[in-house]
């Protein structure tokens, strides 16, 4: 019996304890307040909304937001918020209690959006003054700078874009430059390609015969083109309309001659080359050059449409003349005349003096007359032997003129070949001009018809 009032008592003070706690924990809501106006929805680059509520008591207004300030009169609060700098939007609280009421309005901000509209690479042509203007997306304010001597930039606000201007490029390769700019957080470059200028002429070498005359030659030009001849016989004149130099060479009653005309545009120089000479003047005097063991040497030599004459020896060797195309050419195997009690004939050898024809005409050798300065202010017809010989194409580097017994070419069976009078390596013809020269063109040293010559074997 009195363990079951004891259980009874338990429950009865259980049931006590449990209905004392429910009456502490019971939760009373604040009256809301009501807000009559919402107007806090801001751009990215700030500004100021409004709330308005429905209550005549004292209004407070709080929120723990950094980049909104809260200004409050009467029933009205007036938020003002800053530029957001960033891309992402954000959002804030604000508090509002008045006379026992209460209610939470949250701000919103959208995020900025800026940069350049179209890239940060950009192409421009080579002209002064060439320009790029480069659009912005912007909220926060723009900042440029040129990190290039030869460009400047600004920022046009009212036309919301980045301006770059550019010198001109007076060389002919493109150049690379660059804009820093800024905009709320946003820091980049801006690329500028600049073009080279456009100059080219069409022909940089110009050939006339001695009756001189006129010659056009086409230009391509994106700047102004001036032109200078450094001889008195040339004149030449550039005309803008056309796009054209036209060139006009007197006429030449003497040596074959060569002057220049310079032609500038930009910081850029070129030049043409202007040869005058008839063909007839391949005709006449030469040093026939070579190297030999005693280093550079020579001999006198005449040539004539049909042959290359040493003179102090009368050795003739037979040529094929191209007056078209000034080229001289001769053929191994070529019988060229006698010496003492010896048949003379032109052998080719490469360089090295491995190979050589052996004994027929099977190789040609050509050298093409062009002009060459020979000093104070004079030049002449020069030009170098070349070619190739046998089934390995081995390059013609060496003459010989090489003795036989007999008037027989026949060096493979060893028959009436005895050896070699004269090896020339590097050949060549320089002509002497006929207002002097001769003695020591071009350094040559010229054999003497005193100085026997002594046949070497090989």
């Amino acid at each position: 019996m009195k363990k079951i009032f004891s259980i009874i008592a338990l429950l009865a003070g259980v049931t006590m304890f449990t209905s004392c706690g429910e009456d502490d924990a019971t939760y009373t809501a604040p009256t809301p307040l009501e807000v009559s106006n919402v107007e806090v929805l801001f751009e990215s680059q700030g500004g100021t909304g409004t709330i308005t509520v429905n209550s005549s008591a004292a209004l407070e207004a709080t929120t723990s937001s950094t980049w909104l300030t809260l200004a409050v009169e009467g029933n009205k609060v007036t938020a003002t918020a800053t530029v957001n700098p960033t891309l992402d939007g954000r959002s804030a609280k604000i508090n509002l209690k008045a006379g026992g009421a209460e209610t939470t309005v949250t701000a919103t901000q959208k995020g900025s959006v800026y940069g350049i509209a179209g890239g940060t690479e950009y192409t421009i042509s080579d002209t002064l003054n060439a320009y790029v203007y480069i659009p912005v997306v912007q909220d926060a304010g723009v900042t440029v700078k040129s990190l290039t001597d030869w460009l400047k930039a600004s920022y046009n606000a009212e036309a919301d874009q980045i301006e770059v201007v550019a010198a001109s490029n007076d060389e002919e390769t493109p150049r690379v430059g660059y804009v820093a700019f800024e905009t709320g957080v946003v820091k980049d470059t801006i690329t500028i390609t600049q073009q080279g200028m456009q100059f080219t002429i069409a022909t940089q070498a110009i050939t006339m015969t001695n009756e001189g005359g006129k010659q056009n030659i086409d230009v391509t030009c994106s700047k102004n083109v001036t032109i200078e001849s450094t001889v008195d016989w040339i004149t030449a004149a550039y005309s803008k309309g056309s796009k054209q130099i036209q060139v006009n060479v007197s006429a030449n009653t003497g040596n074959p001659r060569r002057g220049i005309v310079n032609v500038t545009s930009g910081s850029s120089t070129k030049q043409i080359v202007i040869s005058q000479f008839n063909a007839e003047q391949m005709f006449g005097r030469y040093v026939f050059g070579y190297t030999d063991e005693k280093g550079d040497n020579g001999f006198y030599a005449t040539l004539t449409e049909n042959a290359l004459t040493i003179d102090q020896y009368g050795w003739s060797i037979p040529v094929t003349v191209d007056k078209s195309t000034m080229t001289v050419s001769l053929q191994s195997g070529s019988f060229i005349g006698t010496y003492s009690t010896y048949f003379l004939y032109l052998i080719f050898m490469d360089a090295e003096g491995n190979y050589w024809t052996a004994s027929s005409t099977d190789a040609t050798s050509t050298l093409t007359l062009g002009l060459v300065d020979i000093g104070e202010g004079q030049v002449t017809l020069y030009g170098e032997f070349g070619g190739t010989f046998g089934s390995s194409n081995y390059p013609i580097g060496c003459f010989l003129f090489s003795a036989f017994s007999e008037q027989k070419l026949d060096v493979a069976s060893g028959g009436p070949y005895l050896g070699d009078l004269v090896t020339c390596y590097y050949p060549s013809l320089m002509k002497i001009p006929e207002t002097g020269g001769g003695e020591g063109v071009k350094g040559k040293r010229i054999r003497s018809n005193s100085v026997p010559l002594s046949l070497k074997r090989r």
